[in-house]
């Protein structure tokens, strides 16, 4: 753990995340995707080769943490000394990026321990920022979150879930899970100094639910790439993006990917104004409609099946509020392949099933720049196998 003293961002405000960091300290990083003006994060440039966010932190109790939904929502502190950043900040950090996430433990004798996961990523607040993504565990400390995987947060004045108020009963707020050993395994937001039961700055698998920790930090870093390229397979099919192209039965190509759990689009020249393709995955099914093959300042983004396969929506420019938002629910299956079409035309971008003429999904941009490249991925969770269809002469 480091000693964070303010340090200013000598090369600019271009960085997304502390990676570049060279020592402990604070600086400006820009996320295209939460806002367009920076915001300051706590860098530590030491702990387990560098790198890491910090975005929560206990070290002496001169904050408190029995804070509302807001509070949470937004971030509170000093982030020189005790604070958490903030579950917006950490949702547009875990979407920009793969992330893994390194939690530091530190009791009143002054041992250490760590535990480290491969991945770590929450939702949005229309998700209630439930913890989706949460890899494999190793280090000292022992696994006190994996039983936490797939929890909403909760806070005392928004209780999460059907089985009691966790937050308010343990003081704290956290992604609790109260079907397990009362409301789970850990809790790094409770009570500082406190040993009573599930109260205190908690973490089970190392010294039990009554003992709360000296310091403790949760922190993330960008995962180095180790993905394997995509893999790709062309075969021919018959396809029929609309009814009336179903008379004809046109044969085309279909072109097979499988993309990761990984927000990150594979690109594919636009060919006229529609693209038409088949996905199989549970949810999270995401486009972008882009004038170049990187994801630059202009860019309409197609989540379909997100938000748990409930909702599809169109957003411009990575920007909130969507434009365009309908419920959808079950539209994604991860057994089967389901189709659909994309069209850009006439200012108007449409979204709809294969074998249907009408667009359950539609914006009107105006003036709409021109399309193309298409992008493709999954995420939040999800991995999915797409079946992308193009004519050739």
């Amino acid at each position: 753990m480091c000693a964070t003293k303010l340090i200013k961002n000598a090369e600019g405000l271009e960085k997304r995340n502390c990676v570049d960091a060279k020592s402990c300290g604070i600086y400006d990083v820009i996320l295209p995707n939460f806002s367009r003006q920076p915001f300051q994060v706590a860098c530590d440039a030491e702990s387990h080769e560098g790198g890491w966010t910090i975005f929560l932190r206990r070290m002496d109790g001169s904050v408190n943490f029995y804070r509302d939904w807001m509070e949470y929502k937004t971030g509170f502190g000093d982030l020189s000394g005790e604070f958490f950043m903030g579950l917006d900040k950490l949702h547009a950090m875990t979407a920009d990026r793969n992330q893994e996430l390194l939690v530091l433990l530190e009791d009143y004798e002054g041992q250490t321990w760590y535990e480290k996961y491969e991945d770590f990523a929450i939702g949005d607040e229309k998700q209630e920022y439930v913890l989706h993504t949460l890899g494999k565990a190793s280090g000292t400390a022992g696994d006190s979150l994996s039983t936490h995987r797939g929890m909403k947060f909760s806070t005392h004045d928004r209780k999460i879930g059907p089985y009691g108020n966790c937050a308010a009963l343990q003081a704290a707020a956290w992604w609790y899970n109260s079907i397990f050993s009362l409301c789970g395994e850990s809790q790094l937001t409770g009570i500082y100094k406190d040993h009573h039961f599930a109260t205190g700055v908690n973490w089970g698998t190392f010294h039990g639910l009554t003992y709360s920790f000296k310091k403790a930090v949760m922190m993330i870093r960008p995962k180095k790439s180790t993905q394997k390229p995509y893999n790709i397979k062309v075969k021919n099919i018959n396809v029929f993006t609309n009814e009336r192209e179903s008379e004809s039965q046109s044969t085309k190509q279909i072109i097979e990917v499988n993309t990761p759990n990984k927000l990150e689009y594979k690109f594919f020249p636009a060919s006229g104004e529609i693209f038409t393709f088949k996905v199989r995955s549970p949810k999270d099914a995401h486009l972008v409609l882009s004038p170049s093959n990187l994801q630059g300042v202009q860019f309409y983004e197609i989540f379909i099946g997100g938000w748990e396969n409930t909702i599809s929506v169109i957003r411009k420019n990575g920007q909130k509020p969507d434009v365009a938002e309908v419920p959808t629910p079950r539209i994604l299956s991860a057994d089967e392949f389901r189709g659909f079409w994309v069209r850009w035309s006439d200012n108007v971008i449409s979204v709809g099933h294969v074998g249907e003429a009408r667009a359950f999904l539609s914006y009107d941009a105006g003036s709409l720049f021109p399309v193309n490249y298409v992008g493709i991925c999954t995420g939040w969770g999800a991995s999915g196998t797409w079946q992308i269809y193009k004519n050739f002469s």
